[in-house]
This record gives C-alpha cells, sequence and structure tokens, in this order.
C-alpha cells in the first residue's frame, strides 16, 4: 500500500493508529512503540473494507476473525465483540472525515 498517497495514504495510516491504540487484542500497547508493527500486517485488509464502504458489521466481522484465528482470541485475550464494534466505528468514522468530507 505504499502506492498510496494523499488522503488514502492519511486514511491507511489513521486506520494503523486506530488498530495499534484502539483495537490491540493481544495486548502489546507499549509506550515506547516497541511493538507497532504488531498489526500492520492487517490493515491493508480492514483499509479495504472501509474504502469499499463496508458498514460496521463486515468490520466489526473481519476484526473478530482476525482475533479468533490469527491471534487466538476471544478467549484467550478477553477481546470482545463489543470492541471490535467499537474499533469498526472509529475506522468508519475517519473515512467519513478523511476521504468522504469535501
Amino acid at each position: 500500500m505504499n502506492t498510496l498517497k494523499g488522503k488514502e495514504k492519511e486514511l491507511f495510516n489513521r486506520i494503523s493508529e486506530i488498530l495499534w491504540k484502539d483495537w490491540d487484542p493481544i495486548g502489546v500497547f507499549s509506550e515506547d512503540d516497541e511493538y507497532k508493527d504488531e498489526y500492520e500486517s492487517y490493515v491493508p485488509y480492514i483499509y479495504r473494507l472501509a474504502i469499499e464502504g463496508n458498514d460496521e458489521y463486515k468490520i466489526s466481522s473481519k476484526l473478530t476473525m482476525i482475533d479468533v484465528e490469527n491471534l487466538g482470541g476471544p478467549n484467550e485475550y478477553k477481546c470482545p465483540q463489543d470492541k471490535h464494534r467499537e474499533v469498526a466505528r472509529s475506522i468508519i468514522k475517519a473515512k467519513k472525515e478523511i476521504i468522504d468530507s469535501k
């Protein structure tokens, strides 16, 4: 996704921050950003869903799938379904602010 420019790149970076600071299902958040790249591989998938105009349900479902299939949650790491929905709403809000605004 390094070919993104302008608003698209801004949204991509915002989604990365949201996943890092707000989602963080395995609890690696660190003030010194030691593990900052932990969720980077998921950003393109979530970015694509946001750009395509998917709703909260579709995005939160993808976050849940990533958590359960790739990160071992939600039982092990206690990332509740409402957290996935909350993060999905933040991503949709970011898309509206960055891409959809004039």
